[in-house]
């Protein structure tokens, strides 16, 4: 098992609003497989209440259900920016599908 960063934050991974039974075990299934696959910490969270659905399948298994998570907004620091060359207006189509292609 990888080495777990303390320093940083936590990522939550959280399925749609009202969630229903795949959008739960998701959540706990990508938070689990990037835990495995990455040297940050991803925890599974609900934007929502469990349906009596999600709660048997749930309870079958064994699991608890995600923490609510409510509060969901980005911040400056969660985007991720690269900066590239972009094309200027005088650019011909083909310059630019060529810069575009060199670029990636």
């Amino acid at each position: 098992m990888k080495m777990k960063n303390a320093m940083q934050r936590s990522i939550c991974v959280i399925g749609h609003k009202n969630p229903d039974t795949d959008s739960i075990c998701s959540a706990i299934a990508y938070a689990n497989l990037k835990n495995l696959t990455s040297d940050r910490t991803y925890e599974p969270r609900r934007a929502g209440e469990i349906n009596q659905e999600t709660a048997f399948v749930l309870g079958k298994f064994h699991m608890e259900p995600p923490e609510m998570c409510l509060d969901v907004h980005a911040t400056v620091s969660d985007i991720d920016i690269r900066y590239i060359d972009g094309v200027d207006g005088n650019m011909t189509l083909r310059r630019a599908w060529e810069t575009m292609r060199d670029q990636d």
